[in-house]
This record gives structure tokens, sequence and C-alpha cells, in this order.
């Protein structure tokens, strides 16, 4: 099965929907390093109003570790961005939960180059984490290619998700 496509635009947003509906669940985000660009992307979608949850756009850390559960330490890793989306989900009463962690600079930040991106989904309890390094020296090129790549990895998940959930 072909993932989202990963250029920016529209085109994730509406393939991750489209996987959304067809299972009948619904979504919170929680957004660190695409400061609100996965909320916008998921919010342009006709229709969002029936799955799309809300989200939560922890830049501090503290907001991570307080509101969504994240273990106090490094936040640009695995465990963060998974912990991230199982506490958006949690919080939210998603069935999906997506999250994105990483530096988008001007600086490296916990040792961790800038273009770095976790991208952390919980569906229904599983887990997935993937990293990326997004090659741009420009931050809003990095957020808007983040805002894409962790809708891409989102649809992944989805697809192998084996079952849909039942009407309501």
């Amino acid at each position: 099965m072909n993932p989202c496509p990963t250029d920016s635009g529209e085109a994730p947003a509406h393939e991750f929907a489209s996987l959304v509906e067809q299972q009948r669940r619904t979504v919170a985000v929680a957004e660190s390093v695409t400061g609100g660009g996965l909320a916008l992307a998921l919010v342009t979608v006709p229709g969002s109003g029936t799955w799309f949850k809300g989200g939560v756009v922890a830049y501090d850390s503290a907001v991570k570790y307080e509101l969504l559960g994240v273990t106090p330490g490094p936040v640009i890793c695995a465990s963060a961005a998974t912990e991230m989306a199982t506490g958006v989900a949690r919080l939210l009463h998603a069935d999906v939960g997506v999250a994105t962690t990483g530096c988008s600079g001007p600086e490296p930040m916990e040792g961790q180059p800038i273009g770095t991106l976790w991208v952390g989904v919980s569906i229904d309890g599983r887990l997935h984490a993937s990293k990326h390094h997004l090659v741009d020296e420009d931050a809003d090129e990095i957020r808007a290619a983040a805002t894409a790549v962790a809708l891409a990895d989102a649809c992944v998940f989805l697809r192998s998700a084996t079952h849909a959930r039942a009407p309501d």
C-alpha cells in the first residue's frame, strides 16, 4: 500500500482524513515542532468536524510533562513522541493520537540537529514512532515539511490497522 504523499499541500491531510473516515475513528493531535500545523491542515478538510477532536500545541517541555504525561527528560525522542500521542488521545477522548516533536532551529536542541523530527502515533493503544531528518535551514519550511511527513506516517500506520470501528 502506498503511504500518503509527503509533499507540502493538501494531499496528505485529505488522504489521512479519508482513512480516518473509512475506519470511523476520531483524531487528536499534540504538536511541538509543527506549532499547530497539523491541526490547521486537518481542519481545512471538509467534514473534519465529524472526526477531529482538537489538539494541544505543547511547545514548552513542562506542558508535555504536565498536560500530556510525557516522562520528564529529553523531549526530542521516540518515547516523548508516543507519550504525547497517547496523552492527547486520552485527554481528548480520541481513537487516534498524532504527535510531533523535534527541532526547527535556530540552534540544535538536546544534541539533536536542526531538522530532527519525531512522529508518534497512537491508535487504540498501539504505538508507532519514526524519526526523520528534514534538510532545510528555514524554520517555516521545516514546520511545513514536518506536518506533511507526520500525516504521511500516520497514514501508513492507519493503513496497517486491521479493523474499522463500528459506528456509534
